[in-house]
């Protein structure tokens, strides 16, 4: 009986040594996995704009803005504009609000740039809309849409026109 015990007792302490090794060996991959979403998080903020640029990041925060403001690789202007019948300047650019959508974060502007007028038609939120100033690319991405106001930042290049 004593040596059914022993042989109980050896077998339990065994299992529990398998189980520590599962849970380690779990643990390290669980540490691996979070390690590889933290990079692709990272690399699906490169985004594409709607001209096919590939774009830098795209800021979807005050905190993430002031981050990019700090790289100094581009001239950064944020915006508040309500919907009115007039152009609002923004950087060297006119913006008009045409429609927002709270609901489905969508807006409709048209941006003024070089004396050209471009509909940017049922655009979301955080996508960023690329065109053209003087050769040079400019981006500008809306990250809130109100009842007829939205707000977000313009990004020009550091050279050259962004006044």
């Amino acid at each position: 009986m004593k040596q059914d015990v022993r042989q109980t007792a050896e077998n339990a302490n065994a299992r529990i040594a398998d189980v520590g090794n599962e849970v380690s060996t779990v643990k390290k991959d669980v540490a691996k996995t979070t390690g590889e979403l933290n990079n692709t998080i990272s690399e699906l903020k490169k985004v594409a704009g709607d001209l096919g640029v590939t774009s830098g990041y795209v800021a979807t925060n005050s905190k993430e803005l002031a981050e990019l403001k700090k790289r100094g690789e581009r001239n950064y202007f944020e915006f508040k504009i309500a919907k009115s019948k007039d152009f609002q300047k923004v950087g060297d650019i006119g913006i008009l609000i045409k429609r927002t959508d709270m609901k489905h974060n969508k807006f409709t502007i048209e941006v003024r740039a070089d004396d050209k007028v471009t509909e940017k038609k049922d655009r979301y939120i955080n996508e960023p809309l690329q065109f053209y100033v003087s050769k040079s690319l400019y981006e500008l991405v809306v990250n809130t849409v109100g009842k007829d106001i939205i707000s977000g930042y313009l990004a020009t290049p550091k050279y050259g026109n962004g006044r």
